[in-house]
């Protein structure tokens, strides 16, 4: 979970959404991003299995364009 926790927020600051979004709104997708991504990789997690880099990269990737479509 904390290596998941450091793409995301790494994400958020490569795409600098503290500008885009207020308080409020970023804790929201922050948490909404954290628990989509935790649901995806759940079967890693479950076999106690570390998600290759690549693939967690990518999970998260598609979760920003999703959640970033209209921002």
């Amino acid at each position: 979970n904390k290596m998941l926790e450091r793409f995301i927020l790494s994400e958020f600051r490569l795409r600098n959404i503290s500008d885009k979004l207020n308080s409020n709104d970023y804790k929201e997708m922050y948490k909404q991003i954290f628990n989509s991504a935790k649901f995806i990789l759940r079967n890693y997690y479950i076999n106690n299995i570390l998600p290759n880099i690549e693939i967690m990269y990518s999970v998260i990737d598609n979760l920003f364009k999703v959640f970033l479509m209209n921002v």
